[in-house]
């Protein structure tokens, strides 16, 4: 389909790597996600799920349009930057952000805290299950991290935790 076709296309209708995503979840028997058509003309699809980190349900958002990126987003802590914390809390982010490739942490201008990964498919290579491995390498950080995270956005410090005997 050329550019100009594509263009023309009602803005109801699903990119290809959401049509992919949908299929993949079905053939997986995934049934967690709501998706939500974006109006715009990228053909924005967000996908929207609850990831449980030891004991919170955290929302989750894939982004997929007709660009060659799809987005995870983890919301870590609705307005979790605050005056007291934030020194520590980006120290603990920029610690984070040096020691894993796959996903950052963020801000927005809302003051949220944000695990962001970033993926490169193009259509035609849209491969579902490496957005799945990296939802899964997602949530296995924030299990072994999340609280972490927490007790700095808790507390203002970015300490280790002393180990119990």
């Amino acid at each position: 389909m050329s550019a100009e076709e594509k263009a023309k296309e009602p803005i109801t209708s699903l990119n290809v790597k959401a049509q992919k995503w949908q299929t993949y979840l079905k053939e997986q028997k995934i049934t967690c996600f709501q998706s939500r058509i974006g109006g715009d003309g990228k053909h924005t699809v967000v996908f929207r799920a609850l990831m449980e980190i030891n004991g919170h349900r955290l929302p989750f958002l894939i982004y997929t349009d007709d660009s060659i990126y799809i987005v995870v987003k983890v919301l870590l802590a609705e307005a979790g930057v605050t005056v007291d914390n934030k020194p520590a809390l980006l120290e603990f982010m920029d610690e984070m952000n040096r020691s894993y490739k796959l996903f950052k942490y963020t801000t927005t201008p809302d003051n949220d805290v944000e695990l962001v990964c970033c993926l490169l498919h193009t259509e035609e290579k849209f491969d579902p299950s490496m957005v799945q491995t990296a939802i899964d390498l997602m949530m296995s950080h924030l299990i072994e991290n999340y609280s972490a995270l927490m007790r700095v956005i808790w507390t203002g410090e970015n300490k280790p935790q002393e180990k119990k005997n």
